[in-house]
């Protein structure tokens, strides 16, 4: 067998495999809700608030994802505007929720 097509094939393999495998920070991450498991403590973060944000985006029907989320300020925030009523998501969201007088 010729060596490039060999090559390809194995780096082909190679991609395929190391792309279904966890990146080890987001393998260790634990997260409670909005809150990040740290040696038993909840504590708040950005990233598991942002995944929070999606899974109760998405159980109102919002097609979106926590990458998305994470890789898009536009997106958390125009979910924050139009979900920012839900409690569950009013600490996460802030300052960027539509309070009631709006």
């Amino acid at each position: 067998m010729p060596k490039l097509p060999l090559l390809g094939l194995m780096i082909f393999s190679f991609l395929a495999i190391s792309s279904s495998i966890p990146h080890p920070a987001e393998a260790g991450i634990k997260c409670q809700g909005s809150y990040q498991v740290i040696k038993g403590q909840l504590i708040g973060t950005p990233y598991c608030g942002d995944k929070f944000l999606a899974q109760v985006a998405r159980s109102y029907g919002w097609k979106t994802s926590f990458r998305s989320i994470r890789n898009n300020a536009s997106e958390r925030h125009t979910i924050c505007q139009i979900l920012g009523h839900d409690m569950r998501i009013n600490g996460i969201c802030g300052s960027s929720a539509r309070s009631a007088s709006d």
